[in-house]
């Protein structure tokens, strides 16, 4: 990159030179209870301490930089520091009559020597040289549809605890941007139609489901894609029922935990193991090469988990998490993603530590068959993002399409990006928005 395509930040990073002071300190937190006693604790009341970094560093006569995990020039100041500090941690600085080098505090010595905070903000480098739209081009039917054979799963683990059953109706209608859909579908093999609310806030789905337990008794559900679980919530205030169920990812394996609340009595099951796949989903590596150990869930959907972590010293470790859900149905897939880095650092008694989250993001990938061409459109929710994500990639769309037979076989290779300014699929087609939302949408 040419210096005068740089942003002033940017300018500002390239020139740090003579550092005399480095220090990582805590900019901010939010606290909520951290009780994990059960798996209502678990699910219902969870919560932890959330600290973002800060780094000041003073330089070159005291010139002093400071920015946070939230500035888009976090990764880049970082590793520019880094690169610097290795460079001069020996030297005298500049001008003084003694031998001076550079002030850093051990703790912030071992979050810049440990060189592993910035690994998600390079995760989704494949987005940062392509295009992207202000308007959604793609329908958020398109993502309900998708989600068709969980919400069924959802439906019928409910009813099946009164010996009921559901079977979904693909066909449905209703209008996105209000999140109201009507359903359709057989209970006990009777047509009835299912009047739904979906709401999305990041990656989690607020459903409030009608016309199953009769009027005025909605079905409340939470659909919640955490770092190492899928977590479902289920409820009916009317009856003062409850149904909990997680799939949770720990040591390598996925665990299947349900427990059933009904007028104060508790059933719980046993944990089911569920069965690690052998192939790794062709969705999954359109845009990067993570390896996640994948699970099938039990309406057919895939599920990838990654957990590692990385010590430091006795008293310091990062942790990297990944969650990533894909579902298809019919003509239709949704690749959900979330992914955190945190550097987690305890007091000698290890009674207090801090958890300091470097990166935090949630993505989410729609695809849509129509005809010969797939679409894909991606994008980044801006609640939790950080970094260069909340700056240039949240609210903002990108496309690309493949003239791939099927979902199992787009890749990197057979899959291009949508662009305004230049030809991509056939001379004109995709020369501006306009003709873009024509080819996506159709006519």
């Amino acid at each position: 990159m040419r210096i005068n395509n740089m942003d002033k930040e940017r300018i500002s990073i390239s020139e740090i030179h003579n550092i005399e002071s480095i220090r990582f300190s805590d900019l901010g937190f939010s606290h909520t209870s951290n009780g994990k006693t059960s798996l209502y604790n678990e699910l219902i009341n969870d919560g932890n301490t959330l600290i973002k970094p800060m780094l000041t560093v003073v330089y070159d006569g005291a010139k002093v930089l400071v920015l946070s995990s939230d500035d888009k020039n976090f990764n880049y100041y970082v590793k520019k520091v880094r690169e610097v500090y290795l460079e001069e941690k020996d030297k005298p600085i500049v001008g003084t009559f003694f031998t001076k080098n550079i002030n850093i505090d051990e703790i912030s010595k071992r979050i810049l020597l440990s060189d592993t905070i910035t690994q998600t903000s390079d995760l989704y480098n494949y987005y940062s040289n392509m295009e992207s739209f202000n308007d959604k081009l793609i329908s958020k039917d398109s993502e309900i549809k998708a989600l068709l054979p969980l919400i069924e799963y959802i439906i019928n683990a409910n009813l099946n605890n009164i010996d009921e059953s559901f079977k979904l109706d693909g066909n449905f209608n209703g209008y996105g941007p209000s999140g109201n859909y009507t359903f359709y579908g057989g209970v006990n093999g009777i047509y009835t139609p299912i009047p739904t609310m979906i709401k999305k806030h990041n990656n989690t789905y607020d459903i409030t489901i009608g016309n199953l337990f009769g009027n005025f008794k909605p079905l409340k559900v939470t659909i919640n894609f955490k770092k190492t679980s899928l977590d479902i919530i289920s409820n009916i205030d009317y009856l003062n029922y409850q149904m909990l169920e997680t799939f949770k990812y720990k040591n390598n394996s996925l665990y299947n935990i349900k427990e059933i609340y009904s007028k104060e009595n508790c059933v719980s099951t046993e944990p089911v193991i569920i069965t690690k796949m052998s192939d790794t989903p062709s969705i999954s590596k359109l845009d990067e090469s993570d390896t996640l150990d994948w699970f099938t869930l039990p309406w057919g959907a895939s599920i990838g988990f990654k957990s590692t972590e990385e010590p430091i010293d006795d008293e310091s470790k990062t942790e990297y998490k990944k969650v990533q859900y894909i579902s298809e149905f019919e003509n239709t897939f949704i690749n959900l993603e979330s992914a955190e880095k945190r550097f987690v650092r305890t007091t000698k008694d290890f009674r207090r530590y801090k958890d300091i989250v470097f990166d935090d993001v949630d993505k989410t990938m729609v695809g849509l068959k129509k005809e010969d061409t797939i679409y894909i459109e991606t994008s980044f929710n801006d609640d939790g993002a950080t970094g260069i994500y909340k700056k240039d990639f949240a609210n903002k769309y990108f496309y690309q399409f493949s003239k791939a037979n099927s979902f199992s076989e787009i890749s990197k290779e057979n899959t291009y990006p949508v662009n305004k300014d230049y030809d991509v699929y056939n001379p004109g087609d995709l020369i501006n928005n306009y003709k873009i939302k024509k080819k996506v949408k159709g006519n």
